[in-house]
């Protein structure tokens, strides 16, 4: 039976699923480096805070925070902690977001994600029209946002 709740209607669980593991939508790629750093900072140390993405960030900090993502060996240095406020990190997340030569969502499917919006079936078969990098993405990023 077809859900026709749209994106709302897609359990948190089912989601949160997808984002602890990316091979299910696709080869396992995951999403970028950057955008699983930022969220996890803003998830582990904004999740409370007021303002976030309203407040602006410091643009010295920002520029510590670009130049942390990208030393890229962070994996290899869990204890290396992200530099700056969390109101840096939201707005180097929205800079980064708005940096992306092409959007997560690409201009030519984004009529049709307005259109499957109110139904889950249809929303599920856009996502899987996505580029791999794209799905990705997007799926972090909407996990990070449910939570």
């Amino acid at each position: 039976m077809a859900s026709r709740g749209g994106v709302r209607s897609v359990p948190q669980q089912e989601i949160a699923e997808l984002y602890k593991h990316p091979e299910r939508l696709s080869s396992g790629s995951g999403s970028p480096y950057e955008i699983w750093q930022l969220t996890s900072r803003l998830l582990s140390d904004g999740f409370n805070e007021e303002g976030l993405f309203i407040t602006q960030g410091k643009d010295s900090e920002i520029e510590q925070i670009r130049e942390f993502l990208d030393e890229g060996d962070n994996y290899n240095m869990p204890n290396k902690a992200m530099p700056g406020s969390i109101h840096s990190v939201a707005q180097a997340l929205l800079l980064f977001l708005e940096s992306l030569a092409e959007p997560i969502i690409p201009h030519n499917l984004q009529a049709k994600c307005i259109e499957a919006s109110n139904n889950a079936v249809l929303c599920r078969q856009v996502l899987h029209e996505l580029p791999e990098i794209h799905r990705n993405s997007f799926v972090s990023i909407i996990v990070f946002l449910k939570e």
